[in-house]
């Protein structure tokens, strides 16, 4: 994928991920612990250009 850099992408995942637990509103805060959650997974897509778009569009197509 062009543009995509894991350590860039690390990077700016983390800082989201501190600025969200930092936020005094509630969902962001939520927001903040679900991005922590799934880190691994999101920084995963950086590095394999992986995605589940197809089986998406077929469950989409399916409903």
């Amino acid at each position: 994928m062009k543009g995509t850099n894991p350590p860039t992408a690390a990077t700016l995942l983390d800082k989201t991920i501190a600025d969200c637990l930092a936020d005094e509103v509630p969902k962001i805060a939520t927001l903040g612990r679900t991005l922590l959650g799934w880190r691994t997974e999101i920084l995963n897509r950086h590095l394999t250009g992986a995605s589940n778009c197809p089986t998406e569009g077929l469950n989409l197509l399916i409903m």
